[in-house]
């Protein structure tokens, strides 16, 4: 006797009727969140189309083969996917209908290339192994029937309407080989298909992947902020830029400095754009500054609606939890971890990288791609990115526009070129800036030029912290910041006074302890690390010469909260040697020291018109050069981006552009690897540091580095201390 309750989907025991339905739970908040989906497609029968797709999406594990696997532990061999598509021939559809139909479940855990290398039935092989596999299936088809008349019940309340279109009698006739009358065509088409017949292939599965994923992970919700966001920012009055914020329906760019509530300005924005079940995007370009943001944002709507999104986002949620005392496993970390990377939590704090890599075809982008359908991005100091990522951005930015989402741009130091790229490609209409006024409010710094380099002026920067004061020393490069680190140390060791280095040499756990007191010391000295979004306050700075941008990032650590009146901050005229290296057009810093020589006390109205004279004539040559190039071929790429397809080799090409390597210096590749056979996973973590491409293939020539196959590690064979970090001698590359 037939009884559809015994078959089951998963191996912990859940039956397919239940999976099916629970991923029809998910596709029910799909439904009400994504509700504009179907008008940038066109397709009022888009969401009808995916419901059948959820609910037929795993009938093929009624197959005797698919249920001795999860019974026996027998090994199948065959795809469900495939045998649940054969059923689409069921309904009474016209044929577009049940080709999107069949297209979304045939390919929601293997791609059509996957498809076409191992189950393509036009082999006269896969197509005779098709054939008995339909014929085993058949064997059950009183389950399949039992399964399917669960439709009219299950659309009446998931869909809204009682669905009947499954009523073709069922045998070998009527059921369809769903590579050749689909996948096959589908790849044949590809090439021909339009800008919106890619976004629905998108959307189909995207969210099919979605539903089945969350379903999976015994998640049946999506979850929705509904706050009083005025409440939970518990602010009683607000200033212009964020009353203005406030009301303004679409995208913005705001221009306010450093300290004047620009996260909150973005917030009241996001939050009263009349959508407030949306997905919102916070966009950083630095893991210290995206992890403190995760904090912050943690604190106001909750952790488990709040994602955080970077390369090393599951030993940052270790370390958070546990400092919480909710020690968790790795497996548990990597539970959340995969959550953020789902449909499921409203806030992801993140980079722009894992935005941007999805249009590289790396597996599973549909379903990210869909996620951003009518999202809220908010982009946090665009300014920080070079000429390559502004144009990956914008690319990205102009895409994500026509899926319906909406941008909130802001910095304090944001170049006019820049902002009228944007401007154009995004059609921004809305300009914030604050009154002038109010912004001599934020006047705080006094600039005093310092003529030679860093190297002149140990002796006064010694004294200005014996006096009391608490400085702030900013160098362009690692080697030269440990250069300083090791002098200033020496005159310091037999004092009181606290001192640290920071950069980016340091392995995970160093630096992450230094990170967590980083506003407690009498001097700090530091790379550009520093620059935005770590909350410290310094009563003076002394750096190296930069870009204008780059510089008033570092001014806006001394005095933020402005309670100390005026504060110097004091500005090399002479750098390093490798600084054309962190800076290719040094025009800028020559520009930048030239405007800054008249002034002395910084009033916050002139800033703006500093950056603009500054960067005047936009990007340098070279600059202009790689920005259109990197713009033209990522346009090419997105443009040929194409739905149920993935390609490994432009995910290789993604990660060139962006080629840091993790390796772990030798004098922890013991405790690297027992940590790793102990399954201390984040323990190992800690010991890894990033360096530069130009770092590695150089240690490579020298011997210095080594690979582990077994473990999959680089090892580097230099220095290393906890106080200065990695050692390396040849100075070139090794910046920030």
């Amino acid at each position: 006797m037939a009884n559809i309750d015994s078959v089951l989907a998963k191996k912990e025991g859940e039956t397919l009727l239940s999976h099916t339905e629970n991923a029809l739970k998910v596709y029910r908040d799909i439904r009400e969140i994504y509700s504009d989906a179907q008008n940038i497609i066109r397709d009022n029968q888009f969401f009808e189309k995916l419901f059948i797709s959820i609910f037929m999406h795993d009938i093929g594990k009624i197959s005797k083969g698919f249920q001795e696997s999860m019974n026996l532990g027998k090994k199948w061999g065959y795809r469900h996917e495939i045998l649940s598509a054969s059923l689409c021939g069921l309904i009474n559809k016209e044929d577009e209908y049940i080709f999107d139909v069949v297209m979304a479940i045939i390919t929601h855990h293997k791609d059509c290339y996957e498809l076409r290398k191992k189950y393509n039935t036009k082999d006269e092989v896969a197509e005779q192994i098709f054939e008995e596999q339909i014929n085993i299936f058949l064997q059950d088809e009183s389950k399949i029937i039992e399964f399917l008349n669960n439709v009219e019940e299950l659309s009446e309340k998931y869909l809204g309407y009682r669905l009947n279109i499954l009523n073709k009698k069922l045998n070998r006739d009527s059921l369809i080989d769903g590579y050749k009358k689909c996948v096959h065509k589908y790849l044949k088409l590809k090439d021909s298909f339009d800008e919106i017949d890619k976004i629905k292939y998108t959307f189909l599965k995207g969210f099919v992947t979605a539903a089945d994923h969350l379903a999976s992970a015994n998640i049946y919700n999506i979850t929705k902020i509904n706050a009083d966001i005025e409440k939970v920012l518990g602010f009683k009055t607000f200033r212009s830029t964020q009353e203005a914020c406030k009301k303004i329906k679409g995208d913005i760019f705001l221009i306010a400095p450093t300290g004047s509530g620009k996260t909150e300005a973005s917030l009241l924005w996001s939050f009263n754009q009349g959508r407030s079940n949306k997905r919102l995007y916070y966009v950083l370009p630095y893991t210290a500054s995206i992890n403190a943001m995760y904090k912050r944002f943690a604190n106001y709507f909750g952790e488990d609606n709040v994602g955080v999104l970077h390369n090393k986002a599951s030993y940052f949620l270790n370390k958070y939890l546990s400092e919480k005392n909710e020690d968790m496993s790795y497996k548990e970390i990597k539970s959340i971890q995969d959550l953020s990377k789902k449909i499921y939590r409203p806030i992801k704090v993140l980079t722009p990288h894992q935005i941007i890599k999805n249009f590289f075809a790396i597996k599973g982008f549909e379903q990210r791609i869909s996620e951003m359908q009518g999202g809220l991005f908010i982009l946090d100091e665009i300014h920080s990115y070079d000429a390559r990522l502004t144009a990956l951005l914008l690319c990205t930015c102009k895409f994500l526009k026509k899926i319906g989402a909406s941008f909130f741009i802001m910095s304090a130091t944001l170049p006019k070129f820049i902002m009228d790229m944007f401007k154009e490609e995004l059609e921004i209409k809305n300009i914030i800036t604050m009154p002038k006024e109010e912004l001599k409010e934020f006047t705080r710094n006094r600039v005093v030029i310092k003529e030679g380099c860093v190297y002149k002026y140990i002796d006064e920067i010694v004294e200005k912290v014996l006096s009391g004061k608490k400085v702030l020393v900013i160098l362009n490069t690692v080697s030269e910041a440990q250069n300083v680190y090791k002098l200033l140390a020496e005159r310091l060791k037999d004092t009181s006074i606290n001192y640290i280095l920071l950069h980016s040499r340091f392995i995970l756990r160093d630096r992450e302890e230094k990170e967590k007191d980083i506003d407690n010391y009498d001097l700090l000295i530091a790379t550009q690390v520093v620059e935005v979004s770590l909350d410290i306050d310094y009563d003076t700075l002394y750096t190296q010469p930069a870009p204008c941008d780059a510089l008033i990032q570092r001014f806006g650590r001394v005095n933020r909260k402005r309670k100390k009146g005026i504060c110097d901050v004091n500005i090399f005229t002479v750098g390093g040697e490798k600084d054309k290296f962190v800076y290719r057009n040094q025009d800028y810093v020559f520009k930048t020291l030239e405007c800054l020589r008249g002034v002395d006390i910084l009033e916050e109205d002139i800033v703006q018109n500093i950056v603009n004279e500054v960067y005047q004539n936009g990007y340098s040559a070279e600059d202009r050069e790689l920005f259109n190039k990197v713009k033209n071929g990522f346009e090419y790429i997105v443009s040929n981006l194409t739905p149920m397809i993935e390609d490994e080799m432009l995910e290789e090409e993604f990660d060139k552009m962006f080629d840091s390597f993790q390796a772990v210096p030798f004098k922890f590749k013991m405790n690297y690897l027992k940590a790793i056979d102990d399954g201390e996973y984040f323990e190992a973590m800690g010991y890894c540091v990033p360096i530069t491409s130009g770092q590695f293939f150089r240690f490579k020539k020298e011997n210095k580095i080594e690979y582990d196959t077994k473990y999959h590690m680089y090892f580097v064979n230099c220095e290393y201390n906890s106080e200065l970090g990695l050692l390396d001698d040849e100075k070139e590359d090794n910046f920030i």
